[in-house]
């Protein structure tokens, strides 16, 4: 039977929820705020001068892969290959391996769930490849959830308990999509705490978190009402910053805010945009999206700057000093390698920007007013910085 995870709360601020945990993942203990990289996206010569931080990877998987994972030998070797050699590019970070089931559908159907044999599938790759195993995302299910299916997510959630402790010798990480109702996301949540489940990755589905205002005030309050406020590990993912296929040259860092509003880690964006695709291909006739979509987080004023609007001079500025990156060829080439280590330099970022949270949460009693620190970054909008605010009642 899973375990919770051992956490411990090292600071949290007055005036925000901004927070500092300590958590043991697999063999490391960490402390929070920390970003996340994705190892399968590095080149062999990639070095980060990091300590403190996740390998996630993300893995799709249709029914066509699914079945090729139970009856292709040499698929299966070729995955155990790929994940190998993402593992071996950061020995050392803990893992964790979010499997996404997404099969084909019309339009507007409601995705079915996976099957009991499915299921089976996505749990043992997850496991495999984790270190804390994460229950498998029904992404394309869930945007369609309303009072008459919800329990069918709660049984497929219990049917992925059930499958993983068959054999289970890690933690379980639970799914949350944020697109829940408050009824139905309290139900979610009290499974888990139920079955010693205390670690979350929270699934917004290419949406802003800013957008999800009354989730983040529903999960808080349970949390403290279980007695988990300070017992409880929440991950982000697919949490988008603003519109990027749009023309505008800066977008706030909306995804960086997280941290500010009491979730603890910052995961990738695996989703594309959920447009039909008439819709999109009309924006392609009238916006240069791979220009727009090619931005560079700057961390001392939370903006996403399009990377063609700046000169190179603007473009260094903008990026941490320590970083370990050939930023010139991020900038002045266009490509595939360039926008892998555009990728990999905003995670740098988001990185050291977790690194400047966590300083300011031990400097003693000025940890105790970070909205100063949020109000230093000007990209960020008046309406998000009051969001981070801390509510005094709960």
């Amino acid at each position: 039977m899973t375990k919770e995870v051992k956490i411990s709360l090292v600071d949290v601020a007055d005036d925000t929820d901004l927070r500092s945990l300590e958590i043991k993942l697999g063999n490391q203990t960490l402390k929070t705020p920390f970003s996340s990289f994705e190892a399968s996206k590095f080149y062999a010569d990639t070095k980060i001068p990091y300590s403190n931080y996740i390998n996630e990877e993300y893995k799709q998987c249709g029914d066509e892969t699914l079945k090729s994972i139970n009856t292709d030998s040499n698929y299966v070797k070729t995955l155990n290959q790929k994940m190998e050699s993402s593992r071996s590019k950061l020995p050392k970070a803990p893992r964790i391996t979010i499997v996404e089931h997404r099969p084909k559908i019309e339009a507007d159907a409601i995705a079915p769930l996976p099957t009991d044999e499915q299921i089976d599938t996505m749990v043992s790759t997850a496991y495999s490849f984790s270190d804390i195993t994460p229950i498998p995302s029904v992404p394309k299910f869930s945007r369609k959830i309303k009072n008459e299916n919800v329990d069918d997510l709660l049984h497929y959630i219990k049917k992925c308990h059930d499958s993983i402790e068959i054999w289970n010798n890690k933690p379980i990480m639970g799914y949350v999509p944020m697109n829940l109702a408050k009824i139905h996301l309290i139900k979610v949540l009290d499974f888990y705490l139920n079955n010693g489940i205390n670690t979350f990755y929270l699934d917004f589905d290419g949406t802003q978190i800013t957008s999800h205002k009354s989730q983040v005030t529903d999960i808080k309050r349970y949390m403290k009402e279980r007695g988990y406020e300070e017992n409880c590990f929440f991950h982000i993912l697919n949490a988008k910053y603003g519109n990027a296929i749009n023309n505008g040259a800066i977008y706030s860092a909306k995804d960086l805010l997280g941290f500010g509003l009491g979730f603890d880690s910052l995961g990738g964006i695996h989703v594309s945009l959920r447009r039909p695709p008439e819709v999109y291909e009309k924006l392609k006739q009238n916006k240069d999206v791979q220009r727009n979509v090619q931005r560079v987080l700057c961390i001392e004023d939370y903006g996403y700057y399009r990377k063609d609007l700046l000169s190179e001079k603007e473009f260094m500025n903008k990026c941490s000093d320590n970083i370990s990156l050939p930023l010139l060829d991020i900038y002045q080439k266009d490509g595939s390698r360039s926008e892998r280590l555009l990728h990999i330099l905003n995670r740098c970022q988001q990185c050291n920007e977790s690194e400047n949270l966590r300083t300011l949460l031990k400097e003693g009693e000025s940890s105790k007013n970070t909205l100063k620190h949020y109000e230093s970054k000007k990209q960020i909008e008046e309406k998000d910085f009051k969001m981070l605010k801390k509510d005094k009642v709960y």
